[in-house]
């Protein structure tokens, strides 16, 4: 049954390698649990919501962290839905479990200035570097996570009608725009570029972004290239690929975009996913009030007078 649900996560819901993974040994470590503790003798027979309960408390006592253990419980709920829906078990244990809310964070990002300084220090003359300075600006461009950017397809793209074409999480698709910019980029790297680097394989694939041997990218090595870019550049800030797309989605805000179009663009099934963002321009909202009401502006309001 657990090949079958890798098979959903990955086919239906379109879920990342690195996704899948944590789901499967979340799985595995509810499992083994239940046996040592003698509460069912496989996952698929847990038929008490007290287990799920008991689970809950286990973690919790060994102090893991929030998230740690509310993403083991999303991930069973997932499990227990998909045996349910599947009539592989008469009801869902989870039912009428009561979850807290993870707390949001303020997500980190970092300002138009530092991208501008980043893309500034990359020498394009190599073709290592023009391929990163590509990436790059795609990440901030158009807000794509990581596990996108590197599975992302020729056929995804259309440089003549300046936009990309995704099948995100759960078979949504989005439609995000490039700039004119990103296009004559993403133009020469595909023309010039990527043909060199899949000279040095046999192997054929169908992603844009490819390695110095020719195979496709991964979330790792692109990390890794984010990480050699900043210390070239001088700065001494950790960057991570999320962090571009929250500044994405930063910048969008803050120039007076709404955030029903973040929404889309960002590919949020719910719009309190993106209102996280919101808090990134209030400083600026409150800046333009008091430069623009006639009340707070109180020279105008003594000549007045």
């Amino acid at each position: 049954m657990k090949t079958d649900f890798y098979e959903y996560l990955k086919n239906i819901r379109n879920f990342s390698t690195n996704t899948i993974n944590n789901y499967i040994f979340d799985l595995e470590i509810f499992e083994r649990f239940i046996i040592d503790n003698s509460l069912a003798a496989n996952i698929n027979l847990v038929n008490r919501p007290r287990i799920l309960r008991h689970f809950i408390s286990w973690m919790q006592e060994k102090k893991l962290a929030e998230s740690t253990i509310l993403r083991r419980i999303s991930s069973l709920k997932t499990y227990y839905k998909f045996l349910y829906e599947k009539k592989e078990i008469d009801f869902n244990p989870l039912d009428g479990i009561n979850v807290p809310r993870k707390k949001k964070s303020i997500p980190k990002r970092i300002h138009n200035n530092e991208v501008k300084l980043i893309l500034k220090s990359i020498d394009k003359n190599n073709d290592l570097g023009f391929r990163n300075y590509v990436m790059i600006d795609m990440l901030y461009s158009c807000g794509l996570r990581a596990s996108e950017i590197v599975k992302l397809k020729i056929s995804d793209l259309s440089l003549e009608s300046r936009r990309i074409t995704l099948v995100g999480k759960g078979q949504k698709t989005r439609v995000l725009p490039i700039t004119n910019l990103l296009r004559v980029n993403l133009n020469k790297y595909l023309t010039e570029i990527r043909p060199k680097l899949l000279s040095k394989t046999d192997k054929f694939n169908r992603v844009i972004f490819v390695s110095r041997s020719g195979n496709p990218m991964t979330v790792r090595n692109l990390q890794k290239i984010l990480e050699k870019v900043v210390r070239t550049s001088g700065e001494t800030f950790r960057l991570h690929p999320h962090m571009l797309r929250h500044s994405f989605a930063s910048e969008l805000l803050s120039n007076g975009a709404d955030l029903r179009t973040i929404q889309k663009l960002l590919g949020h099934d719910n719009i309190s996913s993106t209102q996280i963002y919101t808090h990134l321009s209030t400083k600026k909202i409150i800046d333009q009030y008091r430069n623009t009401h006639p009340r707070n502006n109180q020279k105008k309001e003594k000549k007045d007078e």
